[in-house]
């Protein structure tokens, strides 16, 4: 498996600044301010990572071989709802399943949604856009009957 090895990566860098337990006012606050509660890095508007962050420790407390896991099983989601995506827009499952392919082994994507930990919110934030598309998808060209 291509992703295996980085289940015995441990933290780095700023993983030490984000993995560890959340409040709930501190989840809360977030909606209305920065990241950020120790305000060390750039006051950004991030309710959705500061959520994904508080969920996974209170699953994964310290244990870097889980987050690792919980990335490549995420990753892997993803690129069936993409591949899944463009066999519905397409009908194609040779287009389907180069797309989900190139997403896979793309270094761009790679690097940043599986190997850092730090980057599961855009992991989570990628697989919800899937999820909406899918979710537009199934709704379009559907009658007010069926809304009803």
């Amino acid at each position: 498996m291509l992703y295996a090895p980085t289940l015995r990566y441990g933290f780095v860098y700023d993983d030490y600044h984000w993995v560890r337990p959340y409040s709930f006012h501190e989840v809360l606050s977030s909606f209305w301010g920065t990241w950020d509660a120790a305000h060390l890095e750039v006051a950004f508007y991030r309710p959705l990572t500061v959520m994904v962050y508080a969920v996974r420790f209170l699953v994964f407390g310290f244990n870097a071989g889980a987050y690792h896991g919980a990335s490549i099983f995420f990753f892997a989601l993803a690129a069936a709802l993409f591949g899944a995506m463009l066999l519905r827009l397409f009908r194609s499952r040779a287009l389907a399943f180069a797309g989900a392919g190139l997403l896979l082994i793309h270094p761009a994507v790679t690097d940043s949604l599986v190997a850092w930990t730090i980057n599961q919110y855009q992991l989570a934030e990628v697989v919800l856009f899937l999820c909406a598309l899918h979710w537009w998808l199934t709704c379009e060209g559907k009658t007010v009957r069926w809304w009803l």
